[in-house]
């Protein structure tokens, strides 16, 4: 869809907010989940296949 340089900017335009811990998503048989935040920035993100 659209062009995005990180696993976050991706996650950022899915859910249109800045997430918190704990956060996920279902994408094209794919679950991510934001683990790990640093203020606005996220560090981490778990992803899965569904």
């Amino acid at each position: 869809e659209g062009e995005y340089e990180t696993v976050a900017g991706f996650v950022l335009s899915q859910l249109g907010h800045i997430p918190h811990e704990g956060e996920q998503l279902s994408y094209d048989r794919l679950r991510l989940v934001v683990t790990q935040m640093h203020g606005r920035k996220i560090e981490r993100v778990l992803v899965t296949r569904l």
